[in-house]
């Protein structure tokens, strides 16, 4: 019982406006929304949290993550109880580590974030 066997459709609370593409893949007791757009074939794992942002394709976010007004971007991975706030934005292929937080973080595209970022800051 992998992703390719969640139900798109299985959330307990969203908040519109709310876009998912129908690709995406979403697991159990996440909060979606509102103010929220999921890309093609993005994989969301159970139990997060996202708000004001925006997930674009072929983004994995792994459970227990809480996104609030970011945007990851394309083929990048946010860890498990990753926090992403305050107009966070993460270029292209980035892979932000587990327990990791990032507070107005502007990541420039094939990044590894492994260390926290709590004032903002550009990764280069």
């Amino acid at each position: 019982s992998g992703p390719a066997s969640w139900p798109s459709t299985h959330l307990n609370f969203t908040t519109h406006p709310l876009f998912q593409d129908p690709t995406a893949k979403i697991g159990k007791d996440c909060r979606i929304g509102p103010n929220v757009t999921i890309g093609a074939h993005v994989i969301i794992e159970d139990g997060v949290r996202i708000s004001n942002s925006a997930i674009f394709s072929r983004s994995v976010i792994r459970s227990h993550a809480w996104l609030n007004n970011c945007i990851v971007g394309w083929r990048s991975t946010v860890g498990r109880w990753v926090r992403i706030e305050n107009m966070t934005v993460l270029g292209e292929n980035v892979r932000v580590k587990d327990e990791i937080f990032l507070n107005g973080a502007l990541v420039l595209p094939h990044n590894a974030i492994s260390q926290s970022v709590t004032e903002p800051h550009i990764i280069m």
